[in-house]
């Protein structure tokens, strides 16, 4: 079935208020646009698949997943600089919006993309967020442009290559029996897991397994229901002062996904040049295999590589940028293994991209 959100996207209106302001004030309030609302029109939305008798809440998790990984795409590409380093000529104007108060107490946002990545790899990242946020590649973004790029219905449409994405709740059912890996035991069980062909062409299946459900939307962390209020890992307190996983989401897992999607960003310049091929014979983001470190997973492990061929560090840079923003305040990074046990306790078993054979 082909699920659409069915919220309006009312950009005209949105202009008017957001030009209403004095211009120093904008570029905050256009990416304060982006997290508190989050608005995507119906349009170039993915497929949605389950079992009959899935559970209405899994159903939705799913569709909140994906809303949620555009969500930290767009805020990277809104806000990104290699040296994350916010101005102080910010400051006086956070005073003209009480709900973002929590914000003036944090001067500077720390250097997160150094973390995860190489200082010359700034322009690849960028446009790889870009590119899942439908940014244009070529604009400038800054205070005289930011308006204009995030308020265009173009932005606030989906790529026109979601229509050829697949989500489904368990193994996608068309699977090849050898590639149906949620029902896996002999090395445990995946989280997700993504699948291209040949035959399929630019299309991308990415299926969710039993385990992936135990992650939370953006939403849930950040406005827990009271049975959660004061536990760690939900609300900006309980997210601790360090990255680790209490900040990942479902979205979050749908984004380290998409990395692996080759035809997504195939076409923006240098893809080929950096990235190493992969299972289906052409370049691919992928999951660093070990062994040093073990693997490519989590926030330690990818602060270790610091590659742009590991599609995990896309998704640790994504959500420790989104959380510092959403929360107001600076995380610092992560540095012990058990950080990436916080919420489920559980290394989960990896599960690199697949391919049919041909």
């Amino acid at each position: 079935m082909k699920i659409l959100t069915n919220r309006t996207c009312d950009v005209a209106n949105m202009r008017i208020q957001m030009q209403a302001l004095r211009s120093e004030q904008l570029v905050w309030y256009s990416l304060l646009f982006l997290l508190l609302i989050g608005t995507q029109c119906a349009a170039s939305q993915p497929e949605f698949l389950w079992p009959d008798g899935t559970l209405v809440e899994r159903q939705q998790a799913l569709q909140q997943a994906f809303r949620d990984a555009i969500t930290l795409a767009r805020v990277v590409a809104a806000t990104f600089d290699p040296c994350e380093d916010v101005s102080y000529r910010y400051r006086p104007f956070f005073q003209d919006f009480s709900f973002v108060s929590q914000i003036l107490e944090s001067y500077h946002m720390v250097q997160v993309f150094l973390w995860y990545f190489q200082p010359i790899d700034g322009l690849f990242v960028n446009n790889v967020f870009r590119t899942i946020a439908n940014m244009p590649l070529p604009a400038k973004l800054d205070d005289s442009t930011i308006i204009d790029i995030l308020s265009s219905p173009g932005v606030h449409e989906m790529s026109a290559q979601f229509n050829r994405l697949v989500l489904s709740v368990g193994d996608h059912p068309d699977l090849p029996s050898t590639k149906q890996l949620c029902e896996r035991s002999e090395n445990g069980n995946p989280l997700a897991f993504t699948f291209l062909s040949h035959a399929l062409g630019d299309w991308a299946w990415i299926s969710f397994c039993e385990d992936a459900w135990q992650y939370p939307s953006l939403d849930q962390i950040y406005n827990p229901v009271d049975a959660n209020k004061g536990k760690p890992g939900w609300g900006c307190d309980g997210l601790g002062d360090h990255d680790s996983e209490f900040m990942t989401t479902l979205g979050g897992l749908l984004l380290h996904e998409l990395m692996h999607w080759t035809w997504l960003l195939y076409n923006f310049p240098n893809f080929d040049d950096l990235i190493g091929q992969g299972a289906i014979g052409l370049p691919q983001i992928g999951d660093f295999p070990g062994p040093e470190p073990a693997d490519g997973y989590g926030s330690l492990h990818a602060k270790q590589l610091k590659s742009v061929e590991n599609a995990d560090n896309y998704r640790c840079y994504a959500e420790s940028k989104y959380w510092q923003y959403r929360c107001g305040r600076p995380f610092k990074e992560s540095m012990d293994a058990a950080d990436d046990l916080a919420r489920t306790g559980t290394r989960f078993e990896p599960a690199p991209p697949e391919a049919d054979p041909t």
